[in-house]
């Protein structure tokens, strides 16, 4: 199984996330809310995959985050946002991420994006 990353600004939904992906079997390697923690955090762990909020505490948002590690580290990356704008999310997927997930979600679709990218 995974080890997975979470970078998610609410921590009632990073805990959500965690326990539905334990629950596929995948182990979570770590979890921040700041954007500039979460490079430092993603770089040093080196997980198999990465979730990523778009709205995240600090001065970088999760875009920016995606474009720091993509030059330096290649794991997949699932941005999992509220933002449906069409132009936020074209912009997020430019960074090569492997998917996108809009809030709120489920297991099953949490269990779909797994598969698609791992």
């Amino acid at each position: 199984m995974a080890r997975i990353f979470i970078t998610e600004d609410e921590s009632i939904i990073a805990l959500d996330l965690s326990l539905m992906l334990q629950g596929h079997g995948h182990e979570i390697v770590g979890m921040t809310n700041n954007g500039e923690k979460a490079i430092e955090m993603i770089l040093k762990l080196q997980p198999d995959l990465v979730f990523l909020d778009i709205n995240l505490q600090g001065d970088i948002d999760g875009i920016a985050v995606a474009k720091t590690i993509r030059k330096i580290y290649q794991s997949p990356i699932i941005f999992c946002s509220a933002y449906s704008s069409k132009v936020i999310v074209e912009k997020a997927l430019k960074i090569e991420t492997s998917s996108y997930m809009f809030k709120p979600f489920t297991a099953e679709l949490i269990k779909g994006k797994l598969q698609e990218v791992l």
